[in-house]
């Protein structure tokens, strides 16, 4: 779920400032995918995986579909535990002097910044671990309902099938080429704010 980076580069050392997500707003939305879309996703995965396994004669590649499906089910669980674990360690520094008021003497102040640092460098392995495992679910979402589609025998409806078919794998991979272009923008616009002007 990546978006548009924004550079916020500023002089001086980039360790003696708060750290806060690069860019705006993209740790509340993966916070918000791994909580919300990632949970949904996974119980449809688990719903159809259940339908598939009750009339596999009624799907020509049934085995195929139901380990498209139970992958792509697994890596949306894996896509909320990431985000689980992000959050513990993805905070701000309004929700510090929240929890703990001023005023903080110089070591306090130190010792606060270097694990805010520490917790954000971690928090944000989780967040790419939690998009990663989101966007390849829907990839394996897509795979495993295009096996589904997939007709038998010789029908009216085949051409309708098949076009359904090609629309759920090609739209899954397009959404995860769209997704790792902009993963990467992210990463230069987190690198040029981690690096101080000149």
């Amino acid at each position: 779920m990546a978006q548009k980076s924004r550079s916020r580069r500023n002089n001086g050392d980039p360790k003696q400032r708060w750290n806060d997500p690069a860019p705006f707003g993209l740790t509340p939305a993966r916070q918000s995918m791994a909580s919300g879309a990632g949970a949904l996703l996974a119980g449809f995965s688990t719903a159809i995986v259940g339908v598939i396994a009750q009339a596999p004669d009624k799907i020509r590649y049934p085995g195929w579909a139901l380990l498209l499906l139970a992958w792509a089910a697994i890596f949306f669980v894996a896509c909320v535990q990431c985000g689980f674990n992000a959050r513990a360690l993805m905070y701000s520094h309004a929700e510090i002097t929240e929890w703990r008021p001023l005023e903080w003497t110089k070591t306090e102040r130190k010792s606060l910044l270097e694990e805010q640092h520490s917790n954000a460098e971690q928090g944000r392995r989780w967040e790419q671990g939690a998009e990663w495992t989101y966007h390849i679910g829907i990839v394996l979402l897509g795979a495993g309902m295009t096996f589904v589609l997939i007709p038998m025998g010789n029908s009216s409806e085949n051409l309708p099938r098949w076009i359904a078919a090609y629309s759920a794998i090609g739209c899954s991979v397009v959404q995860f080429v769209v997704f790792a272009r902009g993963w990467l923008e992210d990463r230069k616009g987190m690198n040029e704010y981690a690096s101080p002007e000149t």
